[in-house]
């Protein structure tokens, strides 16, 4: 028995050495994203530029947060490959909201999943107390006018074809 003891501490101990020897990998990018209140990220997927989506719930209409109905509404912020934020649009209605889950779609939009308690806002109806609440919408900007760079808001820029 021994030697079958012994060589499960030598493998053991050749394990642990390898592990580590093993180097965390460097963050590439941070950012804190909210309000002055609270934030909550419930998904996040990569999408087809490289940048990412983020769905979660926020309590606040400050910062980042512009759009809020009433507390809590569901929060999506699209993010570039770089982690800065894109473009954020707050959805729901006066009651509670909450998304759970969002991919992006073939066409480039996105699909939400989530449950409301409104029935106002972005929400047509309500059956009762909580419904299950999919959306699906595409986010795409209009140009208008013939330059490089047409501004559409005051904080995004469109190139135009």
């Amino acid at each position: 028995m021994r030697p079958q003891l012994f060589s499960l501490t030598v493998l053991l101990g050749s394990v642990l050495d390898h592990a580590s020897a093993q180097v965390a990998p460097a963050i590439a990018w941070e950012h804190a994203l909210g309000s002055s209140v609270y934030e909550q990220l419930e998904d996040l997927v990569p999408t087809a530029d490289g940048g990412s989506i983020m769905l979660g719930v926020t309590y606040g209409n400050d910062g980042d947060v512009l759009g809020m109905y009433t507390i809590p509404n569901i929060w999506v912020v699209k993010l570039t490959a770089t982690g800065s934020l894109e473009w954020q649009r707050v959805l729901g209605g006066s009651g509670y909201d909450l998304g759970t889950s969002i991919q992006q779609t073939p066409d480039g939009g996105y699909i939400l999943s989530g449950y409301t308690g409104s029935a106002d806002g972005d929400v047509s109806f309500n059956h009762g107390e909580r419904d299950a609440w999919l959306v699906n919408w595409t986010h795409r900007e209009t140009c208008f006018g013939s330059a490089p760079t047409a501004v559409v808001s005051a904080t995004k820029a469109c190139p135009c074809n």
